[in-house]
């Protein structure tokens, strides 16, 4: 039987800055064969490429609620756009929303 279930059920993705840094928060319900997330920024001179700026390992297999976090140390002076590379143990991947 086809298993149609998403690998990471992914329930909020925020960004709030405080002291100059952006602290970016996202908690998942379920994971399964979950790698990690890549947290990717939108470049500033371009609204359709994305860096890569930190990576932040998953809990693997989890069905209960996980909470993760990254911090942005060095945020352009610009609004920009955040996104969630999730990644599956097979290297499938999905992205989150963007948020701002």
């Amino acid at each position: 039987k086809e298993d149609n279930s998403l690998p990471v059920e992914l329930i909020n993705f925020t960004a709030e800055i405080r002291n100059g840094n952006v602290y970016l928060d996202w908690q998942t319900a379920t994971e399964r064969d979950n790698y990690g997330f890549e947290v990717e920024r939108e470049k500033v001179k371009t609204e359709s490429e994305w860096e890569e700026i930190g990576f932040v390992p998953g809990y693997g297999n989890s069905n209960s609620p996980k909470k993760y976090s990254f911090v942005d140390k060095n945020p352009p002076d610009v609004k920009v756009g955040y996104r969630l590379k999730q990644i599956d143990m097979n290297g499938g991947f999905k992205y989150s929303d963007i948020i701002e």
